[in-house]
């Protein structure tokens, strides 16, 4: 085992460096909705992690090592994976288009805007995609609740 950690070391940094890379993407993708601190942190603690340099011993601590490496890794794919919204933006504008006529346009269609929504069962998400419609010159707003994909006219 002690010298197969060390082998495993250069390996798990660039597993962990990707890992954050696909974060990241997914960041963008539901930005604002989803906060992914937490996903973030995971891998960057084993990214850290991985790069320190330590001592082999070849015994409970190498193990412990990798099963710290491996939880560190599996975790965040997988709770992401469980708490993911069903919806993103594009998703929420088109949601909002649909319910409208072909003379309404999206006010703030490049705009990230968020509305605080209550009730989420998520431990992810607490916004929702805030959206703003012009219709025959009046401003409507809706909110598009990430998870359930529900559209509310907010007042």
């Amino acid at each position: 085992m002690n010298a197969t950690v060390p082998k495993l070391r250069p390996a798990a940094a660039l597993l962990f460096a990707a890992e954050l890379a696909a974060i990241a993407v997914l960041l963008m993708r539901y930005d604002g909705a989803m906060s992914v601190g937490f996903l973030l942190a995971l891998p960057l603690l084993g990214l850290l992690q991985s790069l320190r340099p330590r001592r082999t011993d070849g015994g409970v601590r190498d193990k412990l090592f990798v099963a710290m490496q491996a939880l560190l890794l599996l975790l965040p794919p997988l709770l992401f994976y469980a708490f993911q919204p069903n919806v993103s933006r594009e998703q929420a504008v088109a949601l909002v288009r649909s319910i409208h006529t072909e003379a309404a346009s999206i006010v703030n269609e490049n705009e990230k805007s968020f509305v605080a929504m209550d009730g989420l069962t998520n431990p992810f998400i607490s916004k929702g995609y805030k959206i703003v419609v012009s219709e025959n010159g009046a401003l409507t707003e809706y909110a598009v609740n990430p998870v359930t994909g529900k559209v509310s006219e907010l007042r």
